[in-house]
């Protein structure tokens, strides 16, 4: 029996009949990939770099009025909170040396919008310090409160800062709230060595705004004492209040207000991406006292608004120049990667410093930056294309 091949199925033709198409396929690969790149290059020539303040961020409220009541048995931690996250609650009976990390344990996981634990692993008459950990980046905004009925300690790391006729203190609560929590500050003030009596109670709400982000810091407080003059010595004291009655005084910290500067000019002579060069002019009020120079500070900030809190909020002071007595004018040249600011001090010679207001310079940060604008990037994967694509073109037309 012969075996016959069924010459109605043909193989589809290999050879030259076909490296037309290829060479087709591998020029049209070619002119697709440049015509993406030359498309990008483009778009990127056609929006320079731009000094943009559109964005936004939501800020994370840490919890606040956190409170340990000793009850029957227990103890019942509450506090106030709307964010969905979770959070440990730590403990420890180390009174003596409360901030040491190594004395607590964790003694539970809770949800911050839960607002309240109860714990019951306590000893009668035993005294303990709690506080609540979120798990966010303001791990430093945490309570502490101690369980029993007792008056708050000192507020702490009390702070004045003086200009010409201003002199403004900040302070921290006390390491011991008393059980209950602070409700409220008081503030005393001495004129020239002369009696106490007081001039302000700040509410434990009213906090400070603070950080990148503008968030809200229970622990840190502030109070602005506009109702003094150059000349005199301003002495201040701050206790802790709670329902147990007012706590100790705090150490006394001693001002003195100072004629300060007023920055009366800035201009932005170039704005860039990469530098801005300003020109910054102030203004001293004449006064017996003569500074040795003064200090001009830069600030960043975020240059945009979350709806809460205040409108910018400051990261730290840079010390970019120092400039001598009698001058008043400086040029300065900062890197411009966010919204900037300046500040001026007058330097006396007992080493006090009197600060002007904080002037922003309107300037944004720089968005758009990218391939579009660096001449490598945009440069290297054409060429890396191209070569590609021609030694496809060369390998096809040597088989012929």
């Amino acid at each position: 029996m012969s075996r016959h091949r069924n010459k109605s199925i043909e193989s589809t033709p290999r050879g030259p009949a076909s490296r037309p198409s290829m060479v087709a396929l591998a020029l049209l690969i070619v002119v697709m990939t440049l015509s993406s790149f030359i498309f990008i290059a483009s778009e990127g020539a056609s929006a320079p770099p731009t000094k943009s303040i559109e964005t936004s961020y939501a800020a994370e409220h840490p919890p606040y009025n956190f409170t340990a009541i000793p009850m029957e048995g227990y103890v019942q931690l509450k506090w106030d909170s709307t964010e969905p996250w979770m959070a440990w609650i730590f403990r420890t009976d180390d009174l003596i040396s409360p901030e040491a990390a190594s004395s607590y344990n964790g003694i539970a996981r809770v949800i911050l919008s839960g607002g309240s634990f109860q714990d019951h692993d306590v000893v009668e008459g035993g005294s303990y310090i709690y506080f609540l950990e979120p798990w966010s980046t303001y791990r430093d905004q945490y309570r502490r409160v101690e369980v029993g009925a007792t008056v708050p300690g000192e507020p702490r790391e009390i702070r004045t800062e003086i200009s010409s006729h201003r002199i403004n203190l900040t302070w921290v609560v006390p390491l011991s709230e008393g059980g209950t929590g602070v409700k409220s500050f008081k503030v005393y003030r001495s004129v020239d060595g002369g009696a106490f009596g007081p001039i302000a109670e700040v509410g434990r709400a009213e906090g400070t705004w603070t950080g990148a982000f503008s968030s809200w810091n229970t622990n840190l407080f502030d109070l602005g004492d506009t109702n003094v003059t150059p000349g005199p010595s301003y002495r201040y004291r701050i206790s802790a209040v709670n329902e147990f009655g007012e706590g100790p005084y705090c150490l006394d910290v001693e001002a003195k207000a100072l004629p300060s500067p007023r920055i009366s000019h800035l201009q932005v002579l170039s704005d860039s991406c990469d530098k801005d060069s300003i020109l910054i002019e102030w203004d001293l009020d004449p006064s017996e006292e003569v500074p040795l120079g003064f200090r001009v500070y830069f600030y960043r900030y975020f240059p945009y608004h979350t709806g809460e809190g205040p409108e910018k909020t400051y990261l730290d002071a840079e010390m970019v120049r120092w400039v001598e007595w009698p001058s008043t004018s400086v040029t300065v040249e900062v890197e411009a990667d966010l919204g900037i600011a300046f500040r001026t001090s007058a330097v006396y010679d007992d080493g006090s410093e009197a600060f002007s207001e904080i002037y922003p310079t309107g300037v944004g940060w720089c968005e758009g930056v990218g391939m579009g604008y660096d001449p490598l990037l945009l440069i290297l994967p054409i060429l890396f294309s191209f070569i590609i694509g021609l030694v496809i073109v060369v390998v096809i037309l040597k088989r012929r």
